[in-house]
C-alpha cells in the first residue's frame, strides 16, 4: 500500500512555514505536517472521532507537541491520555523541552498537578477513577490525543471518551496499530507507511530495513491463540518454552551481531527473561532485565523506577549493556535509535503485538544501515516482514483475534506466498531460488524446530499450507444450503464455510453466491450481512 493523501490535505489553511512553527523543528519529515495539518482540521470538527495511523518511529510525539502549540495560541483545551508512566515521562520531558505549560493528572506526578494549564497530561487509570467517584469529573478539553489508542480501548477507556466528547471535544487517536477500534472511532487515517520512511528520496529517513533470520525455533505447532489474538505466557512456557533455546540463541547472536551493538530480548515471561539475562551475563554477554515492577541489572533487582531504566537504556546506548531482556514491558513508548538487534525468544500471537516489537529496532541512526530481526518463534511466517506496508482499513473493524488470522487466510488461499529461509545463512526472503544474503541456491523449504526435549529436529515444506479449492457442480447450490442454515443457527460465514468443507470433503472457492464480497464480513454473523455485500 502506498500513501493516498488524505481528504485533509490542505483544508486546514495552515501554511508549510506555519506548520515547522508548530512542530518546533526545521526539516520535519512529510508525514509529520501532514499528521499535523490532519490534526488541527479535526481539532476544529467538534465531536470527531478519528484515528490516525502512522508506523513506529514516525515522530509521534512532536506533531502531538505541535498540536498543543497550536491549540495554546488558539485558547483551546488539551487532553493527552497515556496507558503508562513511562510515555507521560517522555512527554513530560518534551513539555519542557518545548517550554509549553502543562499540568499532569496522573497519581506517580502529583507534584506536578495544575489544573489551570491549558494542557494537561493524564493517566486513564487516575482520570476514570475520579470519573467515578467525583460523578463523572473529567479534565476540560476541546481536544482529546488518545497515545497508543490499540492500547486504551477498553469499557473504561470508552466511557471516559465518550463522556469528552459529548461535551463538545474532538478525539483524536494515534496509533501505530489500529486494531479493534472501530467501536471507538468513526474514522481512520493513515499518514505514511514503512516504504515512504525508508524513501532514499529522504534527506535523513526515519527507518531502515530490517533483515529477518529464521533461526531454530520453538515447536510452536500445539499453541491455540486467545481471543484477543495472543498466546498464554503460561501455555508458551509449559508447551514449547525449552532452556535449550539458549544455546540457539548465543549462537546466532554472535554470528548475526559480532560487534555486540545495542539489542532487546522479548522472552515469553517475566522469569524466563530474568533467567536468559543471567545466563548472557555467565556468557561474559553484559545484560539486564526490566519487566514493570522491578529492574535487574548486575545481580541485584532494584524499584522499577523512571530513572533507574533511564539508567538501564543509557548504559545500553553507550555499550556497557549489550542487551536488555524484558517481556513486554519495552513494547512501545521506549526510543532507542542506536537499536541494531532484536531477538524474539518467545511466540507473538496477535499481529498489532508483533508490529509494535519488531517496530522498535526500525528506526534510523548515524551508527547503523539496517537493523537485525533474529527469530526463534515463527513470527515472520505467521506475520510478514517487519518492512512490510500494511493497510489498515480491514483492521480497523476487525477483533484482535481476526486480524492475527488474516495472513493466514491469504496464504491459505494463494494471494500470499509462504517466506523462504536460505538453509545456509537462514535469512528469509520473500521469493526466488537465490539467497540474497549468503548467494546460496535452494529450491526446498526447510526450517529447524526445537522440540519440547530440546532435540532439533528438520521439518520440510511451509509453514502454512495452501487449500487446494474445488469448483464441482452442485458448490454453489450446497454452498446456499449451508448459508441459509446457517443464519438461521447464527453462525458467522467462516464457520459456515468451514462446516461446507467438513461435510462436503473439499474447499469451495470464495467467489460463489452468497458469499462476501469483503474479507471483514467472512468474521460477521451469516444473518447479519446485507445482500447487497454478498456475491
Amino acid at each position: 500500500m502506498s500513501y493516498i493523501p488524505s481528504i485533509f490535505d490542505g483544508c486546514a489553511g495552515v501554511t508549510e512555514e506555519t506548520l515547522k512553527h508548530y512542530l518546533g523543528v526545521e526539516k520535519p519529515w512529510p508525514w509529520q505536517s501532514r499528521a499535523l495539518e490532519m490534526a488541527i482540521d479535526l481539532a476544529n470538527d467538534y465531536g470527531s472521532k478519528t484515528v490516525i495511523t502512522a508506523p513506529t518511529g514516525a515522530g509521534k510525539s512532536i506533531i502531538f507537541l505541535g498540536l498543543c502549540r497550536w491549540a495554546i495560541e488558539n485558547n483551546k483545551r488539551v487532553a493527552i491520555y497515556c496507558c503508562r508512566n513511562l510515555l507521560i515521562q517522555q512527554l513530560i520531558a518534551g513539555m519542557k523541552k518545548g517550554k509549553l505549560d502543562f499540568g499532569v493528572r496522573a497519581a506517580q506526578f502529583r507534584k506536578l498537578k495544575k489544573g489551570n494549564a491549558l494542557v494537561q497530561l493524564c493517566s486513564l487509570d487516575t482520570v476514570y477513577a475520579s470519573f467515578k467517584r467525583e460523578l463523572h469529573d473529567l479534565p476540560r478539553a476541546d481536544i482529546v490525543i488518545v497515545d497508543e489508542a490499540h492500547q486504551q480501548r477498553q469499557t473504561k477507556a470508552c466511557q471516559v471518551f465518550e463522556k469528552h466528547v459529548e461535551r463538545g471535544a474532538s478525539l483524536i487517536g494515534f496509533t501505530a496499530t489500529p486494531v479493534d477500534l472501530s467501536h471507538i472511532y468513526d474514522n481512520l487515517e493513515a499518514v505514511c507507511v514503512n516504504s515512504e520512511m525508508r524513501s532514499k528520496e529522504l534527506e535523513y529517513p526515519a527507518h531502515v530495513p530490517a533483515l529477518t533470520f529464521g533461526c531454530p525455533e520453538m515447536d510452536t505447532r500445539k499453541l491455540k491463540p486467545l481471543k484477543t489474538g495472543e498466546f498464554s505466557n503460561q501455555q508458551v512456557i509449559k508447551e514449547v518454552w525449552t532452556p535449550q533455546i539458549f544455546g540457539h540463541i548465543v549462537e546466532h547472536y554472535k554470528k548475526l551481531n559480532p560487534k555486540q551493538k545495542p539489542a532487546l530480548l522479548f522472552a515469553p515471561g517475566v522469569k524466563e527473561s530474568k533467567w536468559l539475562c543471567d545466563m548472557l551475563n555467565r556468557h561474559d554477554i553484559p545484560a539486564a532485565h526490566i519487566d514493570g515492577s522491578d529492574v535487574y541489572i548486575d545481580g541485584q533487582e532494584h524499584k522499577s523506577d523512571p530513572e533507574k531504566r533511564e539508567e538501564v537504556i543509557a548504559r545500553l546506548k553507550s555499550g556497557e549493556i549489550k542487551v536488555i531482556c524484558n517481556r513486554f514491558v519495552m513494547r512501545e513508548g521506549i526510543d532507542i535509535p542506536e537499536l541494531y538487534h532484536i531477538i524474539l525468544a518467545t511466540p507473538i500471537g496477535s499481529l498489532a503485538s508483533y508490529v509494535q516489537v519488531v517496530g522498535r529496532v526500525l528506526r534510523n541512526h548515524p551508527s547503523i544501515d539496517k537493523v537485525v530481526v533474529q527469530d526463534h518463534a515463527g513470527n515472520f511466517w505467521r506475520h510478514g516482514s517487519p518492512n512490510q506496508d500494511r493497510d489498515w482499513s480491514d483492521y480497523f473493524h476487525m477483533t484482535s483475534n481476526q486480524a492475527s488470522e488474516v495472513r493466514k487466510k491469504e496464504i491459505e488461499k494463494g494471494e500470499v506466498e509462504n517466506p523462504i529461509i536460505c538453509p545456509r545463512c537462514m535469512l528469509v526472503r520473500k521469493s526466488g531460488f537465490k539467497c540474497p544474503g549468503c548467494g546460496y541456491t535452494h529450491s526446498d523449504s526447510r526450517r529447524m524446530v526445537i522440540q519440547r526435549n530440546g532435540q532439533l529436529i528438520s521439518l520440510d515444506g511451509p509453514p502454512i499450507s495452501k487449500v487446494k479449492v474445488k469448483r464441482k457442480s452442485d458448490s454453489e447450490t450446497q454452498w446456499i444450503r449451508c448459508y441459509y442454515r446457517c443464519s438461521k443457527s447464527n453462525r458467522t460465514f467462516n464457520q459456515a464455510y468451514a462446516l461446507f468443507v467438513h461435510e462436503q470433503g473439499y474447499h469451495p472457492p470464495r467467489d460463489l453466491r452468497f458469499m462476501p464480497i469483503n474479507e471483514i464480513d467472512w468474521y460477521e454473523r451469516c444473518g447479519r450481512v446485507v445482500e447487497e455485500k454478498l456475491r
